[in-house]
């Protein structure tokens, strides 16, 4: 009502989803209706979009605006007109799963935070974060969902020449229920206790007895070469191939050339084959069977 007395009528509110017709229904509905509103800007402060998050039961906890001429989720990042200019100042970027985690950080004073409209970051808000900054944090749960939204995001931000931590909060903990219980000098503490993305990876195989057997040692190496793989910074790749050849006990240069060559894995899904074969389907990293993060191997703060 509020926005029809604007002179906005109901077609074009439909337009840009915040009125939804549900099936068998006759009359349009707000969108977001029973949910938080958070405003979605661009990087020049214009509102193109909204997120809501439930204030009940129900799924799904968060819902986006649809894509629309002006809203594009895989383009945008929540929070990025607000933390361009902190992620300059502080040379870093934050990255987190939820509007309430990105809001949280910037109340207690952690300003260059961002999140992705989805989970996994795209090759455009990788793009966007690094006009920035060369240096990111991921701050995502240590679940299932979480891990592979972290290896995954990484592995953009690496093609992009960014240089990327991982940070695991203690168990039980997001970014917004830390940072009201320790607040910004706890989160802080836990950046600077954090792992590179690649090792990161490597110490979750390795606590998961991915190396401990030759097949094994194979399924483990083909989770990391995707990675290797999209690192474009030649001293970081570098690096990555000698602990990549340390752990898994093969020579670096089998890795490398288990990575330039073509008939690889190099298109997206596709596993490496032996004999020549036919290529099989790859399980994304940390699919099943997964290692497992036991509760007492969390990386903790020191000091």
């Amino acid at each position: 009502v509020y926005l029809n007395a604007l002179g906005f009528d109901d077609a074009r509110l439909a337009e840009v989803g915040l009125l939804v017709t549900p099936e068998g229904a006759s009359e349009p509905r707000p969108r977001f209706r029973g949910r938080l509103i958070f405003p979605i800007f661009d990087v020049s402060s214009r509102v193109v979009g909204f997120g809501g998050r439930l204030l009940g039961p129900g799924e799904p906890k968060y819902l986006n605006s649809p894509e629309s001429p002006i809203f594009t989720k895989g383009r945008l990042l929540y929070g990025l007109n607000w933390a361009k200019q902190a992620a300059r100042r502080d040379e870093r970027m934050l990255v987190v799963e939820g509007y309430f985690d990105a809001v949280r950080l910037i109340g207690a004073g952690v300003e260059s935070v961002v999140a992705p409209m989805g989970t996994a970051l795209t090759e455009e808000q990788a793009k966007l974060i690094r006009r920035y900054t060369d240096r990111v944090y991921l701050l995502y749960d240590s679940d299932k969902a979480g891990l592979k939204a972290t290896f995954r995001s990484g592995d953009e931000l690496l093609r992009q020449g960014a240089a990327v931590q991982v940070v695991t909060l203690p168990d039980g903990e997001d970014p917004d229920s830390f940072v009201r219980a320790h607040g910004a000098r706890g989160l802080e503490t836990q950046l600077a206790s954090s792992l590179d993305v690649f090792e990161r990876k490597i110490q979750l195989l390795d606590r998961g007895g991915w190396f401990a057997d030759l097949r094994r040692k194979r399924q483990a190496l083909d989770r990391l070469l995707p990675t290797l793989r999209a690192t474009s910074d030649p001293l970081t790749r570098d690096l990555y191939l000698g602990h990549a050849s340390a752990a898994a006990g093969v020579t670096r240069e089998l890795l490398q050339r288990e990575i330039e060559s073509p008939s690889r894995g190099r298109s997206a899904g596709v596993a490496p084959t032996r004999g020549g074969g036919s290529a099989r389907p790859a399980r994304p990293a940390f699919d099943e069977p997964e290692p497992q993060v036991r509760h007492d191997e969390r990386r903790r703060p020191t000091g």
